[in-house]
């Protein structure tokens, strides 16, 4: 599947674990945000801990913001964009290319000589 794909899935939970018995591709969302419920977990000085499902996520304030500490418990709705910011455009999802080499030498991992001198 493909980020954005909207499908119906028919699933069964058996033994504590999930088996999926079918899914049917729907199309794609086209969407450019998404609204996802979070509960507030715990605020800090400049920060919010937010709860979605099982999953925890520290977010910073801006500079100025304090929340009250009487947020925690609360549901909040956030509204994310879509718009592909985090060096993902729309056309290379699922491209491990490393096209735009993102600081990789190549060399990682190899622990090789690499001034091509001798090894005496």
């Amino acid at each position: 599947m493909v980020p954005g794909q909207v499908v119906s899935s028919q699933v069964t939970i058996q033994n504590g674990e999930l088996d999926e018995n079918s899914t049917q591709n729907l199309g794609s969302s086209g969407a450019s945000t998404l609204q996802v419920q979070a509960t507030v977990s715990a605020v800090g000085v400049g920060t919010v801990t937010l709860t979605v499902g099982t999953q925890t996520l520290t977010v910073p304030l801006p500079g100025g913001l304090t929340l009250p500490a009487s947020m925690v418990g609360q549901t909040v709705t956030l509204s994310l964009s879509l718009g592909g910011q985090n060096g993902q455009s729309g056309d290379d999802q699922g491209d491990d290319n490393n096209d735009g080499n993102s600081g990789n030498s190549g060399n990682s991992g190899d622990g090789g000589d690499s001034g091509g001198g001798s090894d005496d």
